[in-house]
């Protein structure tokens, strides 16, 4: 899921100018802040839910309720101060927040009951999205590419760097290399 989570994020936050323009118009400009800042809460999302399944293997359904109710109950606190004074902008953060704390609180929950919690996996998930921005990046500005180029790219490039990431890990994982 982290893998899906992580490049959506990533590009929604570069392009939020763009996907606001060509999804409703000029007339919400306003709108691009609080989009850019919603998209770490598709990145936390992602990450809760790579926590979470495996809590609900385990049977810890519960656990995972009041993780989530918690944050939930944070969420609302939070609008009901953030919202008069900051807008969309605070509902956005708040919701950013809220849901960073679930990703926190399964993967301390899953960090309690099996050995791994996938850190090195996910720390280089995080290099090769990384990596593959920084390819997208180089190939905008030495080609010229426009923005729909753009993107199919960084899908190819992220796409390629994975799967050879994830042969790698189920080579590993079979006991091959």
């Amino acid at each position: 899921m982290f893998t899906i989570g992580l490049p959506t994020g990533i590009i929604i936050n570069i392009y939020a100018p763009e996907l606001t323009t060509i999804l409703y118009g000029k007339a919400y400009d306003s709108a691009v802040i609080p989009l850019r800042i919603l998209s770490f809460d598709i990145i936390a999302v992602f990450i809760s839910i790579t926590f979470a399944q495996p809590l609900l293997l385990l049977g810890e359904e519960k656990k995972y309720l009041s993780i989530v109710a918690c944050s939930a109950g944070l969420n609302l606190l939070l609008n009901l101060f953030m919202i008069p004074w900051y807008g969309m902008i605070g509902a956005a953060i708040t919701t950013v927040l809220a849901e960073s704390l679930v990703a926190f609180r399964s993967w301390k929950a899953i960090k309690r009951k099996v050995e791994s919690t996938f850190i090195k996996e996910i720390s280089e998930i995080v290099l090769i999205s990384g990596t593959a921005v920084l390819l997208m990046f180089l190939c905008m500005n030495i080609f010229h590419w426009n923005l729909t180029i753009a993107v199919i790219s960084f899908i190819i490039f992220y796409s390629v760097i994975t799967t050879y990431w994830y042969s790698n890990q189920i080579k590993t994982i079979r006991g091959i290399t």
